[in-house]
């Protein structure tokens, strides 16, 4: 099975996203090791990616343009 684009991404940052969860639920712990090949998130692309997948789930009737509406700097925080 070929992933979409969509999944791709998601995919290439399953890693990250557990991380912003574990950030924003206060349940990190520390990395003792850095893993090869991470790279930091860059603002713009995670909002293009973010939007992309929103107009995606808009399409297929799976979301309202409430979803992935930004709440305060919580995103913005765990990406800096």
């Amino acid at each position: 099975m070929v992933d979409t684009p969509y999944q791709q991404i998601i995919t290439d940052y399953t890693r990250s996203w557990t991380l912003l969860l574990g950030y924003d639920d206060q349940t990190l712990e520390s990395v003792t090791q850095p893993q090869a090949g991470m790279q930091a998130l860059v603002w713009e692309e995670v909002m293009v990616a973010i939007d992309a997948f929103k107009q995606h789930l808009m399409a297929r009737g799976e979301a309202s343009d409430l979803f992935a509406r930004l709440r305060g700097d919580g995103l913005a925080s765990a990406l800096a």
